[in-house]
């Protein structure tokens, strides 16, 4: 009698260890580990998720940094070449009084453009246009001579957005009620287009006086 209750005894406990390790335990064990893989799935969209936005936030970022350096470097040849222009009638200004002509020999009013010639260093000056209103304004491309370093008329440089007018004016004053003429206004103009969409121009202006001979009164 106490043989068989023992051998019933060890005969429950192994169907039970075997019910319950080879089948519950099992089916736990898995459904614990494809809830992990589940759980780790979703993590990694997550992150992927917050990779991508931070990603695009400095994509654009660099986009932005590019087009306003584009813009700043465009806004600074523009007024590079607007405030040459006028460096350029001040210099035919200064050298008709110290060459004792008319201080605006060469400057009648109306619209100009400038051609600097490196070899000799002078300007050329050549009038488009009688002053109108609106005014006349250049329709040449300035090319840029990547080897000399300078914006020109002349073939063989890189195309570029940029126009540049010059125009003239007169000053003048009544003196003993006569008109006369005492300087000139001058006003340059540079215009390009900004990612062939938005219009741009930079406009300066200076007046130049007859600081030499006298008045001129008609």
């Amino acid at each position: 009698m106490g043989l068989n209750k023992d051998f019933k005894k060890i005969n429950i406990h192994s169907n039970f260890n075997g019910f319950f390790g080879g089948n519950i335990l099992t089916k736990l064990l898995h459904q614990k580990l494809k809830n992990k893989e589940g759980q780790l799935l979703v993590e990694a969209m997550v992150a992927l998720a917050v990779m991508v936005v931070g990603l695009l936030g400095a994509l654009t970022l660099l986009i932005n940094s590019i087009s306003y350096n584009r813009f700043v470097t465009e806004q600074y040849i523009g007024t590079y070449l607007a405030s040459e222009g006028i460096e350029a009638i001040k210099h035919r200004f200064d050298e008709n009084i110290v060459n004792n002509r008319v201080f605006y020999d060469g400057l009648a009013p109306g619209s100009y453009e400038v051609r600097y010639t490196p070899n000799p260093s002078t300007y050329n000056i050549f009038k488009i246009a009688d002053l109108t209103n609106p005014i006349t304004k250049s329709n040449s491309f300035f090319n840029f001579n990547e080897n000399a370093g300078i914006y020109n008329y002349e073939v063989g440089g890189r195309v570029t957005p940029f126009k540049r007018t010059i125009v003239i004016k007169n000053i003048t004053k009544v003196v003993n009620g006569n008109n006369c003429l005492i300087g000139l206004q001058v006003t340059s103009y540079s215009n390009w287009v900004f990612k062939g969409v938005i219009n741009r121009e930079i406009q300066l202006e200076d007046q130049f006086f007859n600081w030499r001979k006298a008045e001129l009164c008609t």
